[in-house]
């Protein structure tokens, strides 16, 4: 295992693993010609034979293996590595600036970047879900597809936990009993949309008046889901860090900006 940092203001944890048998679509996606989505295309298609012989998809690989796609040889599988990034503000959780990428996100990706450019570049890595241009802490990059299904798939309820600085003139003395418990039965937004956490408990007083840190755990990915959650019983999220996916812990929870 080895840890590096990048840049100044944010740290990077490197987790580097081997698995000598994979699924042939992994294997040939890990050989950096394919995505996973082409790699499973081109096995279940049948254009895949390992040692001579025709594959599918599920079938498992080593890597002292001949794998041919197309009839041409693959090149070494790459490394399965995984990176816990401590995530900045201002900073795009996006892979790369285009494809879909709005022009305000065009624009805050050309002036900020993004978590792919806080990383190692080889070999290629993409987030396992995203933080908010406004969030920090904790986010996972990976070559590992199922590890970011594992982590993003609605079907696991991962949860997440973010600790929450919020501010209310109305309501100086920080959430209630009954506004935090309205938080886990469910909050319902203008537009008819009901969101809710698993958890919502108050940790201590903000430095400033009126502000006060709020833990909260979500086992759903909503887009700005704990902002508008607190909008919603009247308080405003100054800001926003996520601590912890499943039990992967986060740099914020240690001494120090590295873990190992």
């Amino acid at each position: 295992m080895e840890e590096t940092s990048s840049k100044d203001f944010t740290s990077v944890r490197f987790v580097d693993y081997r698995r000598d048998v994979l699924p042939v679509e992994k294997h040939v996606a890990l050989s950096g010609l394919y995505t996973y989505k082409e790699a499973w295309k081109v096995a279940s298609e049948g254009h895949v034979r390992v040692n001579g012989e025709q594959a599918r998809c599920g079938d498992l690989v080593s890597e002292s293996d001949e794998v041919l796609v197309h009839g041409r040889r693959l090149p070494p599988r790459q490394k399965i590595v995984s990176y816990l990034l401590n995530k900045p503000r201002k900073v795009l959780s996006s892979c790369t600036i285009g494809g879909n990428a709005t022009k305000g996100e065009l624009s805050k990706a050309e002036e900020f970047g993004t978590v792919i450019d806080l990383v190692p570049s080889n070999p290629r890595v993409s987030p396992a879900g995203r933080l908010d241009f406004d969030s920090e802490g904790l986010i996972v990059l990976t070559n590992d597809g199922s590890l970011i299904k594992l982590l993003t798939s609605p079907q696991y309820q991962m949860p997440k936990t973010y600790l929450a600085l919020v501010r209310s003139f109305k309501y100086p003395e920080g959430p209630s009993d009954e506004q935090l418990a309205s938080l886990v039965k469910g909050i319902a937004l203008q537009n008819k949309d009901v969101l809710s956490c698993a958890s919502a408990r108050r940790i201590e007083h903000g430095a400033e008046d009126n502000t006060h840190w709020m833990e909260v755990i979500l086992t759903e990915g909503k887009n700005r889901e704990v902002r508008k959650l607190f909008k919603g019983i009247g308080f405003t999220v100054l800001r926003l860090i996520r601590t912890r996916i499943g039990s992967i812990a986060g740099p914020c929870e240690q001494e120090g900006n590295l873990r190992e």
